[in-house]
């Protein structure tokens, strides 16, 4: 018994934590994790989808599906290791002590009682077109941070993680060179066959990114979407500064300087602006923090500043940006001044308000079966036309000479389809057996409304549209104050056939997935009670590790990652006002938290603070 005994423990100084496995499996593998699938999005039954039973996704469905498996194992680990340790104290001391795991399960219980109850439950448990965010997605993340935050417990396993989140840092800043430099490795053809399948070779020359194959440069590494790279940096940029400054290796602190200046520049390359301001406001606070123990680092800190300012100025300048004209151009909120004021569809004509003019239409068969077109004024004035070779007609009068009509052949029970076209933008309409209707741009007959709207309703273009989205959103909220509308619901809740406004915000042929906001992502899907639950669940985070950094003097590598995970928590939860949850990075946040719980828990056993 006594030779057991010591073997065990032998073992365990060793550091062979197998258990860290899965923490490293989405640490590591599941966020550079990309695979082609073809599939149906099922929405075809809305009016405002295309009757399109085909759709391609490469960054999203693989991961979730690596996620929810990977959760799977991590919830039969951990359940068998409180199993079999019940009658030790030591097992469930660690549970016990975490408080923050009341709001973390409300949050989790809240989101599958409103997926259960959802009107539309099959998305909710099945995933979404461009989300794939199930209900299954959402509780993997909380079994994450609770896994990581169980077994990453020493200091051995606090190096196995940072090992891995190197490694991770390193590749990542690697590629994001690639994309930064016009030779994205997506696009390679040993790129392509990675996440290509033999069975889809044919494809190879046909799939190109919209960020690396436009001449934009964008950095979107492999997170779907630029906007993503820039959580990632302001996650991840203040713990690897962290880290490099605890380090007291030269060797080290040069690797972390290194990865740090990657993740960086990658975040730089996606253009996002929420990562500027959000990574000021972080590394303000940080230095604040810092500095209050360690005053005879202030020109250290002033040097790292500097060089952050030199690296982000260069990198500007070669990109031809002008900072502060870059950052105006999306906050300064601008009125809405859109030249289509309405459309509306009456029982036998179309009118299209614009620039303080009505423009009544009618299109449709006429006696002898050819197009019979007619236009007229407020006061009935009728409107003279000319039809030209390209069968699009002009009118006349010099004022609505920004108006292209287009009438096409229509199949019953529409025979013809009317089409005008101003100010770049298309509204169509035929006559049916009951009077004209809208034709979307999916060419699908729908009802226009007009949405609802609060804060930001004449503020469309604020933070690159986002007064768009957040106005048409916010009045959502009250619709959920108990059970949210579900997992992966927000398409089909977000008032897509609001389309006069939705044409001019430039969004005609685009379905709005996202409300571009964590915050009100969570508040509609999970309801408002769920959403408080999450916030609860950080909060308590971000207040019990500033009481540890506050006591701080940061003279080894764990207090001070300790701050770079706070950082990195505060700037996430900055940037949530600007850009939502995704499969492709959000599983890195919440194992970010977890370690987050775990490292404050070593500091608070073995003193070091």
């Amino acid at each position: 018994m006594n030779r057991y005994k010591a073997k065990k423990t032998n073992n365990a100084s060793s550091g062979k934590n197998y258990r860290l496995l899965p923490v490293l499996f989405v640490l590591c593998i599941i966020p550079l994790m990309m695979r082609l699938r073809i599939y149906n999005p099922g929405l075809s039954q809305f009016a405002w989808f295309p009757d399109d039973n085909q759709a391609f996704d490469i960054f999203l469905y693989c991961k979730g599906v690596l996620l929810v498996l990977t959760a799977v194992v991590m919830a039969l680990i951990l359940g068998v290791t409180l199993y079999r340790g019940r009658k030790e104290h030591d097992s469930l001391a660690r549970i016990k002590q975490a408080k923050w795991l009341i709001p973390l399960v409300g949050f989790a219980l809240l989101a599958l009682l409103s997926t259960l109850f959802s009107k539309y439950r099959s998305y909710g448990f099945h995933g979404i077109y461009e989300q794939f965010e199930s209900i299954w997605v959402v509780l993997s993340y909380c079994m994450v941070t609770v896994y990581t935050y169980y077994f990453v417990k020493t200091q051995k396993d606090f190096e196995v993680i940072q090992k891995g989140l190197f490694v991770l840092l390193l590749v990542l800043g690697v590629l994001g060179l690639t994309q930064m430099t016009g030779h994205d490795f997506w696009e390679s053809a040993l790129g392509k066959s990675l996440y290509i399948p033999t069975r889809y070779a044919s494809l190879k020359d046909q799939l190109s990114f919209t960020f690396s194959g436009s001449g934009h440069l964008q950095v979107y590494l492999t997170f779907y979407n630029p906007n993503y790279v820039g959580v990632f940096g302001v996650l991840f940029v203040p713990i690897s500064i962290m880290l490099c400054v605890g380090h007291r290796e030269r060797k080290k602190k040069a690797a972390w300087a290194i990865t740090s200046l990657l993740v960086l520049l990658c975040a730089l390359g996606s253009g996002s602006r929420a990562f500027l301001l959000s990574f000021a406001v972080t590394a303000f606070f940080g230095i604040l923090i810092y500095i209050r123990k360690r005053t005879r680092q202030i020109p250290l800190l002033l040097a790292g500043v500097l060089a952050v300012l030199i690296v982000g100025g260069i990198y500007m300048h070669a990109a031809g940006i002008h900072l502060l004209s870059y950052l105006r151009n999306g906050l300064v909120p601008e009125k809405n001044e859109y030249q289509v004021e309405d459309f509306q569809v009456e029982e036998d004509h179309v009118t299209l308000k614009y620039s303080g003019k009505n423009l009544s239409m009618r299109c449709e068969e006429g006696e002898d079966g050819s197009l019979s077109f007619q236009a007229w004024e407020e006061d009935g004035t009728e409107l003279p036309f000319t039809i030209r070779e390209d069968g699009s007609i002009r009118f006349d009068d010099e004022r609505f000479s920004d108006v292209t009509v287009h009438s096409y052949n229509g199949s019953e029970p529409y025979t013809y389809v009317g089409e005008a076209v101003v100010d770049g933008h298309r509204y169509g309409f035929a006559k049916g057996e009951v009077g004209y209707t809208y034709l979307n741009y999916a060419y699908k007959v729908d009802t226009m409304q007009k949405a609802e709207t609060a804060v930001f309703t004449d503020y469309d273009s604020f933070f690159d549209y986002r007064g768009y989205l957040w106005a048409r959103s916010i009045p959502l909220l009250k619709n959920y104050l108990i059970l949210g509308a579900g997992a992966d619901t927000f398409s089909v809740v977000f008032p897509q056939n609001d389309y006069v406004a939705r044409i001019n915000a430039g969004f005609q042929d685009q379905l709005i997935t996202k409300p571009h906001s964590l915050y009100l992502q969570y508040g509609i899907q999970y309801g408002v009670p769920g959403l408080l639950c999450f916030l609860a669940f950080v909060g308590i985070y971000v207040i019990q590790t500033l009481r540890l950094c506050f006591k701080s003097d940061f003279r080894d590598v764990y207090s001070c990652s300790a701050l770079g995970i706070l950082l990195g928590v505060f700037g996430y939860a900055i940037m949530g006002i600007a850009n939502d949850s995704c499969v492709a990075l959000a599983p890195l946040a919440w194992l970010v938290l977890g370690l987050g719980f775990a490292l404050n828990v070593f500091l608070e056993n073995t003193g070091k603070k």
